[in-house]
């Protein structure tokens, strides 16, 4: 495939893959410009096969806009629970929690949406908004071709980021997502309820499905 890019210019592809005996082969991507270091204009990656990735979702409901945002990427591997069934015994890739918190935070990665009753180590209050992006962190990999600039949220939550956190949209409050890395454990924090409609649009957006992909 031939991508064409102007100076300054970003630009994702997807490559499909008929045929399923490419595992350890190598990717060669290369750029067809003339200059006087040839050794940058080239990398290489090894491909894999792809393994399935077991998302687990606790929730009291069922919201189809966050199902479907998890969904759109065909290797998620997708399972429901309900707090009360929640066990930190699973081998899941990814635990998600939505609008609940567990008594302890699980070893591994883990998302939280709207905790509204806090963090064990980060307490939160209700601010009601509306609240405005200021900010995002656009070098990040977990915001790779995302843009929430201008997103606006009825209702979110106020808290103090942890020394450890890494803000990823900024308000003029308290970051709207953020992430961090603590011990074995590594998190994204939604301060809001993203897939709530009367809290902002944020599930009809674009940005959504790229966001939880990344």
């Amino acid at each position: 495939d031939v991508v064409n890019l102007q100076p300054g210019e970003r630009k994702g592809i997807t490559l499909s893959f008929d045929d399923k005996g490419f595992d350890m082969h190598a990717l060669k991507i290369e750029l067809d410009v003339k200059d006087d270091l040839k050794v940058d204009n080239a990398a290489y990656t090894i491909l894999h096969n792809i393994e399935k990735l077991k998302v687990l979702l606790i929730s009291e409901e069922h919201n189809k806009y966050l199902e479907k945002a998890l969904l759109t990427n065909p290797n998620v591997q997708l399972r429901q629970l309900k707090l009360s069934q929640y066990l930190d015994t699973t081998s899941d890739d990814i635990t998600i929690f939505y609008n609940t918190v567990p008594k302890e935070i699980p070893e591994g990665n883990v998302i939280f949406i709207n905790p509204e009753s806090g963090l064990p180590f980060m307490p939160a209050a209700i601010e009601k908004g509306p609240i405005s992006v200021v900010s995002q962190n656009d070098n990040h990999p977990v915001m790779r071709f995302v843009d929430l600039t201008n997103l606006e949220v009825r209702v979110g939550l106020e808290y103090e980021l942890p020394d450890w956190g890494i803000p990823l949209v900024e308000t003029t409050t308290s970051p709207l997502i953020w992430l961090g890395e603590q011990l074995n454990r590594k998190g994204i924090f939604f301060s809001f309820d993203a897939f709530d409609l009367k809290i902002s649009k944020f599930a009809l957006s674009y940005a959504c499905p790229i966001l939880m992909a990344n």
